[in-house]
């Protein structure tokens, strides 16, 4: 978790393990050979490393897929309580929205389109939209937020988005954000 949260890629933890593995074998056969150790006992030696190597790799894998759902979970929740905050009678004064924005890491536009979903959908929308502004079913549906819907191909990937996840959607007009 800690080699994501540095911002390394998983094939950059990955290439470290490998590169371990092969720098330790080097040194152990180098070693091995010089105090005459026999080649059967280096072939055991070398098989039980790489299987060390093999379980540390895949516990940081893990560990790393962990912390991005962990981050993605997150990022979701604030967008989501920004959704709430856009969608409040009365709306929290423009400088609570741009703050809950920036916080969200939603790009706020003078324009949005509301869309809505069958509630039962709401998962597997929420997995396919990572970068939607989505809010978790009631009463049989999901909202959701569409920002500059008339910015070329946004709502074609909001379309696209449905499709991958199996749904349709509902999109409203776009409005004036303060009309939301």
């Amino acid at each position: 978790r800690a080699q994501a949260r540095a911002g390394r890629s998983l094939d950059e933890l990955m290439g470290f393990y490998r590169l371990a593995g092969q720098t330790m074998w080097r040194n152990v056969a180098r070693l091995g050979v010089e105090q005459g150790v026999r080649p059967e006992d280096l072939y055991t030696l070398a098989e039980t490393g790489f299987g060390c190597v093999d379980e540390l790799s895949t516990q940081a894998a893990a560990g790393f897929a962990e912390e991005h759902s962990h981050r993605s979970g997150a990022a979701h929740s604030r967008r989501s309580e920004f959704a709430r905050l856009l969608l409040r009678d009365p709306q929290p004064p423009p400088q609570v929205l741009r703050e809950a924005a920036l916080t969200a890491g939603v790009g706020l536009a003078p324009t949005v389109a509301l869309f809505a979903g069958p509630g039962e959908m709401y998962e597997a929308f929420a997995r396919a939209a990572r970068d939607q502004t989505v809010l978790g079913p009631r009463e049989g549906e999901f909202v959701g937020a569409l920002f500059d819907p008339d910015a070329l191909e946004r709502r074609a990937r909001l379309r696209r988005t449905a499709e991958r996840a199996g749904t349709q959607l509902a999109l409203g007009p776009a409005v004036p954000l303060a009309d939301a």
